[in-house]
């Protein structure tokens, strides 16, 4: 009779574990062809160019696909080529998005009308260029005309996750960053709907099955 059980608890321990190695050999080809597919995405990505429509104000959008890479990729593609970008990233405990976005603003036309004309009969004109900004400006007794203005930024978001320590509690966090010198970020408002996690990872199969090898390792 104790014969008998030792088997049935054999069979039994055997079924669990090929039915929890069966289902981390699905996981990781779910995962394989999960890359493939992310990658595949990524190439496509890269061809298209930022695509735009207008909101019913008129407000216009700009959309383009997202890029995904892991942790590696991310350091080996991103990081290691962008200073700013890697300063701030050294801060997070986690990243989940990052994103640079570079700006240009430009008015056609500024007209500045005296309300009494300069006594003197006089007219100047010249192009100013500077790093973040340029701009052409035509001066006379009546006004400046200023022309052809444009002003340029670079942005750098990073969001994820930060902690004051090691095992301290986690915050979720989103750093922005403009590289012309004259842009200051008021005030922003970041959302966020958390990623459900997958079978494995919220019920660690993994450690079930180290559980269950070591008990019969030590029958």
């Amino acid at each position: 009779m104790k014969n008998i059980k030792e088997i049935l608890i054999r069979n039994w321990f055997g079924f669990v574990i090929a039915l929890m190695i069966l289902s981390l050999m699905t996981n990781c080809n779910s995962r394989l062809i999960n890359q493939l597919e992310i990658q595949k995405d990524n190439i496509t990505s890269l061809q298209k160019e930022t695509a735009t429509y207008r909101l019913k104000n008129g407000q216009l959008v700009s959309s383009v696909n997202t890029l995904q890479f892991d942790k590696r990729q991310l350091n080996d593609l991103v990081l290691s080529k962008d200073q700013q970008m890697k300063e701030i990233a050294k801060r997070f405990s986690q990243i989940k998005t990052i994103t640079k976005e570079i700006t240009v603003t430009k008015f056609d036309t500024i007209q500045i009308r005296y309300a009494e004309p300069v006594p003197c009969v006089f007219q100047k004109t010249d192009t100013i260029k500077k790093k973040w900004y340029s701009f052409a400006y035509e001066s006379n007794q009546a006004g400046i005309v200023i022309k052809d203005f444009k002003t340029s930024d670079s942005l750098i978001h990073v969001g994820g996750t930060k902690r004051k320590w090691l095992f301290g509690k986690t915050t979720a966090t989103m750093d922005i960053t403009h590289a012309n010198p004259h842009v200051e970020t008021k005030a922003v408002e970041h959302y966020e709907v958390p990623v459900e996690k997958t079978f494995v990872e919220k019920y660690w199969i993994k450690e079930i099955v180290s559980f269950v090898l070591g008990v019969l390792i030590a029958k």
